[in-house]
């Protein structure tokens, strides 16, 4: 009968009387093409060298500094574009308030400016999506009311863009 834990016909290794470890695995078969080319260690262990590591860094670092060129604090809202139809109809400054009709393709859209804000109030379309938007404050936002061809963009300065030093 085998010892506990060891399968039956197994024999343990006997050196000067003693149990000794198991013989090592023969080396045949993938894993030991794989240990043989990573210049004998396991695959993954080890084999990253530091010009790896210093790629991987700048790697990241390159992509934090560009999510920072490109999400960072947008430029000050000063006016709103009203296209129709892709033509520019009004440019409303967001320091005036008032409200604007815009006659589109399937009807009247409405517009209201307010406290440097701007918005659609209604809108002929069924969705309502221009109008659910709500208030545009920064520049780069807008409101696109597409079944009456209607777009409300809002725009201002520039700010920083990746050529100014």
């Amino acid at each position: 009968m085998a010892p506990a834990g060891r399968p039956a016909g197994h024999r343990a290794r006997v050196v000067d009387g003693q149990p000794g470890p198991r013989p090592a695995e023969p080396r045949h078969g993938r894993a030991a093409a794989l240990r043989a080319r990573a210049g004998g260690r396991a695959p993954g262990v080890d084999s990253v060298s530091w010009t790896d590591r210093l790629l991987c860094l700048l790697a990241l670092l390159a992509v934090i500094a560009s999510y920072a060129l490109l999400w960072g604090e947008p430029g000050r809202a000063t006016h709103a574009s009203v296209w129709v139809a892709g033509e520019q109809r009004h440019r409303l400054a967001l320091d005036q308030p008032g409200q604007w009709r815009v006659q589109g393709p399937l009807g009247e859209s409405r517009i209201e400016v307010r406290d440097g804000r701007v918005r659609v109030t209604a809108s002929p379309g069924p969705r309502q999506i221009c109008v659910r938007t709500g208030w545009l404050e920064q520049a780069g936002e807008s409101a696109i009311c597409l079944p009456n061809q209607v777009v409300v963009r809002v725009e201002g300065d520039g700010g920083y863009d990746a050529m100014n030093f």
